[in-house]
């Protein structure tokens, strides 16, 4: 009672910042400066959630707050509510993995006016071209919409108004489309012929309900809860056509709610019978009588009538001639989930071994156990199941990997069972008398690892990435498809970002980002993407600063960042340019050289500047091939530089360039930078400039004027040549004029 008293005042804590967040977003913009704290605030309280529930919904309904699957009163929230109202917001679900930037983004999203949303042809139109991931807003029931003013819309007549709130309601989930909301409980999709007709109605109700119990990431709860929601506006009686004839009179006139427990039970039990005498006797047989007995399970957990299900079996047992030994079993299964989840734990815990029916029974009360909060029981039951896979040492069984893959699934927000369990798990990696389960182990710990990461279990990450290392490093070419194939894949992308947010929050703590940094690692190429993603779309200098740092000690990278050099915004280039820069890259002046004919001022500067620091003797080369592309500011400091360097090689460029210029002070200093070059050849491309007629005399004086100041004393006698050889040029009287000075 007292968790359950925390866990409300939790919850009601965080739709309080919530409601701060979204008011102050809606008054000033997202962009507001006090939002930022506000926001780190609201979403540390959901994360908190989270961690504990994996998933949170935050939402109203008849004029109550929904926290998750309960539904409660406070005063202090109606703000809150009339916001949600105005933009036809039934609810907020967010799912674990959500990290900040979704959070930051689903706020701005919401909070747009109510008249822009309505522009854009209603809720559901404006949230198609804006998806969050991990996190879902759900249109609010017919009724709930409000105006500008906070007054709720009647979308119906007044005696279906009054009907409908007094009919006895089912739950508090159902969305405003409640087919859509059914079939999307079951992942079935709506089919391209459907007319709307009775039957197709009811066929499709089926085939939803089907698809609910069979498929592994069905909802049966929701389903059966949107059935009865449907049977509440549609009449139970709708529905009796769906059942034989002498059932019918039966169903008449009853609640919807056991309408909708006889409907979903028949078909659990008519697709039960088909997989049963479909292939009597066979190799399967075991395979399906689990299936089946997993699909009664999730139909018996969803309408609780354990008592009605097991005679409804036995009947269909005795009609269809079934073997009832099978029938026992299911029996027993049934009768199983009916005792408490105290009892249940204490039978499982005295278990040496688990085999396929207990590991089931394991598996589903573990997912119980969490779902309902007791997390001690949970850990206790999960601990005994990893003590008795240690206990087994060398005999480890294949199918024990499985179960303890699943789990480590469902425990990963309890940090004390996932310790344990990959601690056991690698151990038996290592162990070469299981060296046919090595391949199994080492991806369900990549697995494990994947899933704390989302609970930010981030020491599991860590764990599981030195096990997989130390392995790999001790035979890369044995390990190189199992151990170290994973050790690149650790961390999903959501996983990655919340990395991020974390490190740049704590990027004064070095241990912190020490740790980030490791992570990372364990993120391959996907951490690298995520860090330059967040570059480019940081406005913060002396957090851009802090992400170029920690990508220059990412070298595995460097080809990534390569990729963005050719990218069409300026500013994702610049960004490659300095990162590649802080990499060292041992190509970066073959990378970047090409960028210095760049359109964009700032990244020429950047590439620039980059080159400049590299300090390597090819960098002349490259700066004197550019002159001709290099604007401003960058020309001049491109021209000093190659007059510090004075390089041979950019002789030939240094002249194309000053062809290529008018008179000028970039020409003048370009003859400068020729000038202290030493060597012959700098002289003979200096006469060639001196007697080519093309030129415009101001360009061949300078030449001859920068030969006269040169300490070559092949300049000097190529002038004096020019003098006698050249008298009728326009130069000439200024060349003799030269050679007399020299002769003095």
């Amino acid at each position: 009672m007292e968790d359950e008293k925390r866990i409300k005042v939790q919850a009601l804590g965080f739709a309080k910042t919530f409601q701060t967040c979204l008011r102050t977003a809606v008054t000033f913009g997202i962009g507001h400066p006090p939002a930022a704290g506000q926001m780190q605030q609201s979403y540390d309280s959901l994360n908190l959630l989270l961690k504990q529930f994996g998933q949170f919904t935050l939402g109203f309904v008849d004029q109550r707050v929904l926290l998750n699957k309960v539904l409660t009163t406070d005063k202090g929230l109606a703000p809150l509510e009339n916001e949600f109202g105005k933009r036809n917001i039934g609810a907020i679900t967010f799912e674990m993995g959500a990290t900040f930037a979704d959070f930051r983004r689903c706020l701005e999203v919401i909070s747009a006016s109510p008249s822009l949303i309505a522009e854009q042809g209603g809720l559901a139109a404006y949230l198609y071209v804006r998806e969050i991931s991990k996190i879902r807003v759900i249109p609010a029931p017919k009724g709930q919409q409000r105006t500008e003013s906070g007054d709720i819309i009647v979308e119906t007549d007044v005696d279906t108004l009054l009907a409908s709130r007094s009919a006895p309601k089912l739950g508090p989930l159902a969305g405003t489309d409640i087919l859509d909301l059914m079939l999307r409980s079951s992942g079935v999709d709506m089919p391209a012929g459907f007319d709307g007709s009775q039957q197709a109605t009811i066929d499709l109700m089926r085939a939803s309900v089907r698809g609910s119990l069979i498929s592994t990431s069905g909802n049966p709860e929701k389903s059966f809860e949107t059935l009865g929601k449907m049977l509440q506006e549609m009449s139970p009686d709708f529905m009796l056509s769906a059942f034989p004839l002498e059932k019918q009179e039966q169903m008449r006139n009853q609640p919807p709610d056991r309408v909708a427990a006889e409907f979903m039970e028949d078909t659990a039990l008519q697709w039960a019978v088909k997989q049963l005498t479909a292939v009597p006797g066979s190799s399967d047989a075991f395979v399906i009588e689990k299936d089946v007995i997993s699909v009664l399970l999730r139909c018996l957990k969803a309408t609780n009538t354990a008592e009605r299900l097991a005679w409804k079996i036995e009947e269909l047992f005795r009609e269809y001639y079934l073997p009832m030994g099978t029938y026992e079993r299911i029996k027993a299964e049934l009768q199983w989930y009916q005792l408490p989840l105290r009892r249940r734990q204490e039978e499982l815990s005295r278990l040496p071994r688990f085999n396929t029916f207990t590991a089931r029974r394991l598996q589903d009360l573990l997912k119980e156990l969490v779902e309902q909060g007791i997390t001690n029981g949970a850990t206790q039951l999960a601990q005994h199941f990893f003590l008795s896979l240690s206990e087994a040492d060398n005999t480890l069984q294949p199918e024990e990997v499985e179960w303890a893959g699943a789990v480590l699934s469902t425990t990963a927000n309890i940090p004390a069972v996932v310790h344990q369990g990959i601690d056991i798990l690698s151990q038996a990696l290592g162990s070469e008398y299981l060296a046919s389960l090595h391949a199994a182990i080492s991806s369900c710990l990549a697995s494990t690892a994947q899933s704390a990461s989302i609970y930010e279990d981030y020491e599991s990450v860590l764990m599981v990435g030195s096990t997989l290392e130390r392995l790999a490093n001790s035979n890369p070419e044995l390990h190189s498809s199992c151990c170290a194939s994973h050790l690149r894949h650790l961390l999903p992308p959501s996983s990655i970002e919340r990395v991020i947010e974390i490190a740049i929050e704590k990027r004064n703590d070095p241990a912190w980002v020490k740790t980030a940094a490791r992570l990372w690692t364990y993120g391959g190429p996907l951490s690298v993407e995520s860090l330059l993603d967040r570059l480019e779309n940081e406005t913060d200098a002396k957090i851009r600063l802090f992400l170029i740092r920690q990508l220059s000690n990412m070298p595995q990278g460097i080809e990534l960042v390569r990729q963005r050099l050719h990218d069409e915004r300026w500013f994702v280039v610049r960004n490659a340019c300095v990162v590649l820069a802080e990499m060292k890259d041992p190509e970066l002046l073959n990378e970047l050289g090409p960028l210095l004919r760049h359109s964009h001022d700032r990244v020429q500067e950047a590439v620039f500047q980059s080159i400049v620091r590299s300090r390597k003797p090819e960098r002349a080369a490259i700066l004197a091939d550019s002159l001709t592309s290099l604007r401003g500011r960058l020309l001049e400091q491109a021209l000093d530089e190659l007059l510090f360097l004075k390089d041979p090689k950019t002789v030939p460029s240094l002249k194309q360039f000053i062809e290529s210029q008018k008179p000028g002070s970039q020409q003048t200093k370009a003859f400068q930078s020729l000038g202290v070059i030493p060597g012959d050849a700098t002289v003979h491309c200096l006469a060639d400039l001196l007697a080519d007629t093309r030129l415009d005399l101001v360009t061949r004086r300078g030449a001859m004027q920068t030969m006269m100041r040169m300490p070559n004393p092949l300049a000097h006698e190529l002038v004096a040549r020019f003098a006698v050889t050249a008298w009728r040029d326009p130069l000439g009287p200024e060349a003799q004029k030269a050679r007399a000075a020299l002769a003095r």
